[in-house]
C-alpha cells in the first residue's frame, strides 16, 4: 500500500518549497558547476524525467525511489525520498551536480555538498512559470540549453493548443481536484494544478491557496462541484480502484458530480507531476471535462 503516496510524496515538496520560500533556478555557486557534468543525482522524479528527456539518462548515476518513468529510472541506484535523503551514500558516489526541487527546504543539505565539492542547482515547481524554468536551469546546468529551450517550447506550444481547445467549451464547470484517497488533499489557489484548471476551462471551487489537506467532506457537499477529480499513483490505478473512489462518493447525491456521474479518477504520475507527460496528463482531464471538443479519430496534442 506504500506506493499509493506516490502522488502525495511529490506534492509535499511541492507545497513545503512554497511554503519556506524558494530561489527558483538557482544555482549553488560555492562550488562551480563543471561545464559538462557526467555523474548526476537527481532529487525529484521531475528532475528525473527531464534529464531522460534531455537524453542524459546515462549521466544519472543515483535517483529516488520515487523515480519510476521512463522505466529505466528504476534501476538507478537509489538516493532515498524526498523526506529522507541518504546524504552519505550521495557524497561516496562522488556527483559533480544534484539536481533539487525543494528550494530552501534542503539549504543546509546543498551546503554540506558544497562542503564536500559537490555543486547544486534547483528550482521552484509550485507554479507553472517554475515548471518552464526547471526546463531553463537542467539545461543551463548540463550545457543541453538549445535542446532544453526546443523541448520547452513544444511542451508551451502544446499547452496552448490545448488552452485554445478548451475555450471554445459552452460551459466552465466547477471542479473539485483531489491528490489521492481516502485522505483528501485538495488542490487549492495559486497552484500549477490550479492554473491548469482555469487554462482547460473549469472553475476550481477551492478558494484557499496551496494544498488544503483533509478536506472535509462536508464541505465538498456545500460546495456542490459539478466535477470531482482524483489524482491517484499510476502504480494502483486500475479500474476496480477508480470504481472504490466512486462509490466511496455515492451517498453525496446532492452534489451535482455524484448525481451526474461526473467523478473522475486520473494518473497522477502525468496529472500532478509537472514535467515532459504533463501534456498527457492535462488532455486526459480536459477529454473528460469538455468530451465534446474531442474528435475520437484525431490526435490531440
Amino acid at each position: 500500500m506504500k506506493r499509493r503516496f506516490g502522488v502525495i510524496v511529490l506534492l509535499c515538496c511541492i507545497l513545503l518549497a512554497a511554503q519556506v520560500g524558494c530561489d527558483g533556478g538557482s544555482d549553488k555557486r560555492q562550488v562551480g558547476i563543471p561545464p559538462n557534468p557526467q555523474r548526476i543525482v537527481s532529487l525529484s522524479p521531475i528532475v528525473t524525467e527531464i534529464l531522460y528527456e534531455l537524453g542524459l539518462g546515462d549521466r544519472i548515476i543515483a535517483d529516488t525511489r520515487y523515480c519510476d518513468y521512463p522505466e529505466d529510472a528504476r534501476n538507478k541506484e537509489k538516493a532515498g525520498d524526498f523526506l529522507t535523503v541518504n546524504e552519505e551514500k550521495i557524497v561516496f558516489l562522488e556527483p559533480d551536480l544534484v539536481i533539487d526541487t525543494t528550494s530552501r527546504a534542503h539549504e543546509k543539505m546543498w551546503q554540506r555538498f558544497n562542503r564536500a565539492g559537490i555543486a547544486v542547482v534547483d528550482f521552484d515547481v509550485n507554479t507553472l512559470e517554475g515548471v518552464y524554468e526547471a526546463y531553463e536551469v537542467i539545461g543551463r546546468a548540463t550545457g543541453t540549453e538549445e535542446k532544453a529551450r526546443k523541448l520547452l517550447a513544444e511542451l508551451k506550444d502544446d499547452l496552448a493548443e490545448l488552452k485554445d481547445r478548451c475555450s471554445r467549451a459552452e460551459s466552465r464547470p466547477r471542479v473539485i481536484f483531489f491528490i489521492e484517497y481516502p485522505n483528501l488533499t485538495a488542490v487549492g489557489k495559486d497552484t500549477f494544478i490550479d492554473r491548469l484548471l482555469a487554462d482547460i476551462g473549469c472553475v476550481n471551487v477551492v478558494t484557499q491557496s496551496g494544498w488544503p489537506q483533509n478536506f472535509p467532506r462536508e464541505l465538498v457537499v456545500d460546495l456542490k462541484p459539478d466535477v470531482i477529480i482524483h489524482a491517484v499513483d499510476g502504480n494502483v490505478l486500475t479500474e476496480a480502484y477508480a470504481a472504490e473512489i466512486r462509490e466511496g462518493w455515492s451517498r453525496a447525491t446532492t452534489v451535482p458530480a455524484v448525481a451526474d456521474g461526473r467523478i473522475y479518477v486520473v494518473n497522477g504520475d502525468t496529472a500532478t507531476r509537472p514535467g515532459p507527460r504533463v501534456i498527457e496528463g492535462w488532455t486526459e482531464i480536459a477529454r473528460h471535462i469538455h468530451p465534446e471538443l474531442f474528435d475520437r479519430h484525431k490526435t490531440v496534442p
